[in-house]
């Protein structure tokens, strides 16, 4: 019996630091148009971004459902998805605690010449960036997940490859994001407080 409940508690423990609990952002409540930089939405701050075509600043937008023979609207999941406004080839998400971020759908947005070729996510730490991911370069009309996998941050910085363009002056590439997913990591004092919980449970039930 006793060896029974230690294997419980010990599935419990990894529930607890895996995926069980992940969060799936797929911004199906947001209004088209609608512009969440400088927010907290879904319990995360998004941020500004740098600028891009015509020198505008970008930002996260949940754009329109507009699709044409050159202009692509690419949800993952239902009828939203987030875009870096003005192809923003940076920006940002803060997380208020330490995350793992699982990833993200990703997908071309709007005119079909102006999308980024490629992106990355940079992780960061407490200010101090602690990760790169490799290039994620499937980015077409069809959202195609890319496993981000970084672990213990609570930043993260969405770098997009500019798209190709003859232009000098701009630097800009729109991509889609979308059914963002992260599991907040537990602190290692909750782990410590539930496991002693269940052993003394086991003992009780034991003893």
């Amino acid at each position: 019996m006793r060896t029974r409940l230690l294997h419980l508690l010990g599935i419990g423990l990894l529930c607890i630091a895996g995926s069980a609990c992940a969060t799936l952002l797929d911004f199906e409540n947001l209004t088209h148009k609608q512009d969440i930089s400088g927010t907290y939405y879904g319990e995360l701050y998004w941020e500004y971004g740098n600028p891009g075509y015509l020198n505008v600043g970008g930002s996260w937008m949940c754009p329109e459902p507009i699709n044409s023979n050159d202009y692509y609207f690419c949800p993952a999941s239902g009828r939203n998805y987030l875009t870096n406004s003005w192809g923003s080839t940076e920006l940002g998400i803060q997380f208020l605690t330490p995350v793992e971020v699982f990833g993200a759908n990703f997908s071309g947005h709007g005119f079909i010449d102006n999308w980024a070729e490629g992106v990355r996510v940079h992780g960061f730490l407490n200010g101090v960036e602690v990760a790169v991911t490799e290039w994620f370069m499937d980015i077409d009309q069809t959202p195609d997940w890319f496993a981000v996998n970084l672990i213990n941050v609570d930043r993260i910085v969405i770098e997009a490859k500019p798209a190709p363009s003859d232009q000098n002056v701009y630097t800009y590439g729109w991509y889609g994001m979308d059914d963002l997913t992260y599991d907040v990591i537990p602190e290692p004092a909750s782990l410590i407080l539930l496991s002693l919980g269940t052993l003394a449970f086991v003992r009780r039930r034991v003893g």
